[in-house]
């Protein structure tokens, strides 16, 4: 919903109303963020002195690499649509619609994502599109990353965690070359959402395996925050990325807290506490320091792609997939 426009010829008006929308959702999503961290804030700014700096920029800049992995994964998945957008453009729509994450229910960052396609050529119905392609990606490695990394850390388990990650990994496989079948399946309202022809599955490949590299920036930088805070376990790193995947699904399947509030925490305390026994208040700083973090690089992202990259200038191009 930042500035999206792209018709020079809108009157002056309607770009007024456009300008004055994105200012109120800059404002909105950075109050909401203020609003989720504000009774903790206190304890944040402890941890954060606990930890050395460098540590703390390091954690910084994996969450960086990750988000910016999920940019990546999000273009693969509108390639595998048919459409591409310039790398700017992409960063700009994805990051300033992340936010949105941040506000009650999670519809907001579909409909920004979407809206703001429009400038570039990409019909609202392949935005959405794209956005819950995405996401199912994203479940979808979660799983399989979660599920494999805390078998493997859990020691004989992970025959088990390997057979059931392949397991879900081969069916999304299978349901996405099934197109025409899986349309069939899901409600006629919904199936008018979605595209008539099967995603290209080599993008979705590519999208996937960016996804699986962010699941792995995303646990090292739990990870570094807990050496940081001087935990310490053989199975911590492992725990550190099965946990945030799986944390990650836990939250996103609840739809109602702003970006999984409080429901990605208590799983991380339960997997983490694995790795980390008879310290829960550790562990409970560790997965409030890591959520904190990782926010300050959402919003960092989206308050950049809002002001530093600019207008939308490139259409979208139509390509065959």
């Amino acid at each position: 919903m930042a500035d999206d426009p792209g018709d020079s010829r809108a009157r002056p008006s309607s770009r007024w109303l456009r300008r004055t929308a994105s200012v109120l959702y800059l404002v909105a999503v950075l109050g909401a963020a203020y609003f989720v961290f504000r009774s903790d804030a206190e304890q944040i700014g402890q941890y954060v002195r606990a930890v050395p700096a460098g540590v703390t920029l390091l954690a910084f800049g994996a969450s960086l690499a990750a988000l910016i992995l999920s940019m990546a994964a999000w273009r693969a998945t509108l390639a595998a649509l048919g459409h591409t957008i310039p790398l700017r453009a992409a960063s700009r729509v994805f990051f300033v619609s992340q936010m949105g994450k941040y506000l009650p229910g999670s519809v907001w960052p579909a409909l920004v994502q979407a809206q703001m396609g429009r400038a570039h050529g990409v019909p609202r119905r392949v935005n959405l599109a794209s956005f819950f392609l995405a996401l199912l990606l994203a479940l979808g490695t979660g799983v399989v990353v979660g599920t494999l990394f805390v078998a493997v850390a859990l020691g004989g388990w992970w025959i088990v965690g390997a057979a059931a990650s392949s397991a879900v990994a081969g069916l999304v496989w299978h349901m996405l070359g099934r197109w025409d079948r899986l349309l069939d399946l899901v409600p006629s309202r919904l199936a008018r959402l979605l595209p008539d022809r099967a995603p290209a599955r080599d993008r979705l490949a590519a999208a996937g395996g960016l996804l699986v590299l962010g699941w792995l920036c995303h646990g090292f930088q739990l990870y570094a925050l807990a050496r940081g805070l001087e935990a310490s376990g053989g199975s911590l790193f492992l725990l550190s990325v099965g946990g945030f995947a799986l944390a990650f699904v836990a939250g996103t399947l609840f739809i109602i807290a702003p970006a999984g509030a409080g429901v990605r925490e208590a799983a991380l305390l339960g997997l983490l506490g694995l790795a980390v026994e008879g310290r829960p208040a550790l562990i409970a700083a560790i997965v409030l320091l890591a959520r904190a973090v990782l926010s300050a690089a959402d919003v960092a992202l989206g308050v950049v792609a809002w002001l530093a990259l600019g207008r939308p200038r490139s259409a979208a191009r139509g390509s065959a997939g």
